[in-house]
């Protein structure tokens, strides 16, 4: 290899080695979200995956059906499923602020490695979160 052939792929190596740690490095320090002021209320549509609200008044809200299933974390009327585990890990990990819904295991602390073998139990079929 010619030196400036050499040069250039040393810099071009380098340039992908620093863009790829600053972004990773951005994503480490990013703050959890803080979704403690929501008021629940059943005319808006919801979608956790993508953190998007459509609401008619101007209050923050969430949707919340009469009929809500234990471990239904994404409201889609499947308990337990993919989705379901994936948000109780962001919100184990910090991701989100948890509230009392995602204490499976009624201990007092939500999202604990407890709340989280029950939600990867449930979604095998091993148990049924009732």
């Amino acid at each position: 290899m010619r030196r400036g052939t050499r040069r250039l792929v040393i810099a071009l190596t380098l340039l992908v080695v620093i863009t790829l740690f600053t972004a990773f490095a951005l994503l480490a320090f990013e703050q959890p979200v803080d979704d403690t002021n929501f008021v629940f209320n059943s005319s808006v549509n919801v979608s956790h995956v993508t953190n998007t609200i459509d609401s008619v008044s101007a209050r923050t809200t969430l949707n919340a059906s009469n009929s809500w299933d234990r471990g239904d974390f994404n409201c889609n009327g499947i308990s337990a499923d993919a989705g379901d585990l994936a948000m109780m890990i962001d919100v184990a990990v910090g991701k989100y602020v948890p509230d009392q819904n995602y204490d499976l295991n009624n201990n007092g602390i939500p999202a604990d490695a407890g709340d989280l073998a029950m939600v990867k139990d449930a979604s095998v079929d091993k148990i049924k979160l009732l």
